[in-house]
């Protein structure tokens, strides 16, 4: 047995090592599970993050084994309450990664969009643009609020390329005031030119930017729907993609995939593939369009669920997967709503914990600032569903009881779920054990998934 992945530097702290009881019966922790990889198989803790590699014949049975499993939290005892000692874990890891003040801030530069996608959940919205009035007062709100170092600006809409004045005004107003930034971005992609380019990584320092791809030329063209086409958009979004990417912006491509489109997005893949494999700074994942089907839809949903598997290693596959070894531990949030280090900005200057509620739920305004008292209702979590209590990956799945797009999983949303969770552990096997990689930097589960 040797370790391929540590422990969480701070559930490590705070866990410690377990002690070992001669007379005690042990049995595996519910949050581990067992992945076979050739010869070998790699045993994971979703509690604490540890990857062990397991020779031929190892197992969690092992006996010589036992006091170190013990040790790590792999076994515990035979009457151990593994839900308690979980959300005990979660309560002691946020107190532990308390940090004072808003980091991160989601700013909505308008509500318009030049798309007219079927599936978009913002249809039929009011259209407000942000002004240049609100553009300053959000300056003087981020220097008010936030926390020590850098801040990040995440671009939405709408489509935020639809009013680039007021990057402009945001990011001018921080740096005349000294506070450093960094942003990301999702767009569609297609109002980017040269000098937009240029301008949005010497101007807003963009670092990443999400692009939608619903599928080959024909179908992507179709589902867009541009308003404002003057050439073909999908070759149009393809250039745009290389552009941004040679420009030093790492562009990650979001494949939509539905229950008619599976088809045509291996043959888009194929396509990106083609043309991007080679280039670090673009990768892609593809993304389930479940709302499009009825909720009690069994088939269907089974259907897309191993359909979006298929399409998943196919990318990785291909070459644009660009995998980062990730330590895939307890979770202590669902996404931005329930972070108190993250608001969101709309064009008219309100608060918002979700961009699904631009308009209502609403938690202040950048004149009077967060309100602390509304805010809490958007970290109730959703109760246990009927398949919670024993899934191995419970611990990094977290979801909130507001959220739109959240639901407790049927058994093939939790296979498709696990599926990902197990995906990611067998790269970081094969990452760490690439000749040379050696030193790997582990990078920290996001806490957006569900979003």
């Amino acid at each position: 047995m040797k370790t391929l992945i540590e422990t969480d530097s701070m559930i490590g702290k705070i866990l410690g090592k377990q002690g070992y009881e001669e007379d005690t019966s042990y049995r595996l922790l519910s949050w581990c599970g067992y992945i076979d990889v050739g010869e070998e198989r790699l045993l994971h803790n979703y509690m604490t993050g540890k990857t062990l590699v397991m020779e031929p014949g190892e197992d969690h049975d092992t006996k010589d084994l036992k006091p170190e499993l013990i040790a790590d939290w792999f076994l515990v005892p035979e009457d151990s309450n593994d839900v308690q000692l979980l959300e005990e874990l979660r309560s002691a890891m946020k107190l532990f990664d308390y940090k004072k003040g808003i980091n991160s801030f989601k700013i909505l530069t308008t509500t318009d969009c030049n798309a007219r996608c079927f599936y978009c959940y913002e249809a039929g919205i009011k259209k407000e643009n942000m002004s240049r009035e609100n553009a300053e007062k959000t300056v003087g709100f981020i220097e008010k609020v936030r926390g020590e170092g850098e801040v990040t600006l995440a671009w939405f809409g709408g489509e935020p390329m639809m009013n680039t004045e007021v990057m402009d005004i945001i990011c001018r107003g921080l740096k005349d005031r000294g506070i450093g930034y960094a942003s990301v971005m999702t767009s569609n992609g297609y109002l980017f030119d040269e000098e937009q380019i240029e301008k949005s990584v010497i101007d807003w320092n963009l670092k990443n930017i999400q692009i939608t791809l619903d599928g080959t030329k024909k179908i992507y063209n179709k589902v867009k729907a541009y308003t404002d086409a003057e050439d073909d958009p999908y070759e149009r979004v393809l250039k745009n993609i290389r552009n941004l990417a040679d420009a030093g912006v790492r562009v990650n491509i979001r494949l939509n995939m539905g229950a008619g489109n599976f088809d045509d997005t291996l043959k888009l893949i194929d396509e990106l593939s083609a043309g991007f494999s080679e280039n670090e700074n673009v990768s892609a994942y593809v993304s389930g369009l479940f709302q499009e089907l009825e909720k009690d839809d069994v088939t269907l949903k089974k259907d897309l669920s191993e359909k979006l598997i298929i399409a998943a290693k196919k990318i990785a596959d291909s070459g644009l997967d660009r995998p980062k070894i990730k330590n895939i531990h307890t979770r202590t949030g669902g996404c931005m709503a329930d972070n108190d280090n993250h608001i969101g900005i709309s064009p008219s200057g309100k608060l918002m914990k979700c961009e699904h509620f631009i308009f209502d739920r609403l938690v202040g305004d950048i004149d009077s600032g967060k309100d602390d008292e509304l805010s809490k209702g958007w970290k109730e979590r959703m109760p246990d569903g009927d398949l919670c209590g024993k899934c191995t990956v419970r611990p990094v799945c977290y979801r909130l009881e507001g959220c739109p797009v959240s639901h407790p999983c049927d058994e093939f949303e939790q296979r498709e779920f696990t599926l990902r969770k197990e995906s990611q552990i067998l790269k970081n096997w094969e990452l760490i054990n690439r000749k040379g990689a050696k030193n790997v930097e582990l990078t920290a589960v996001s806490d957006n998934e569900i979003c």
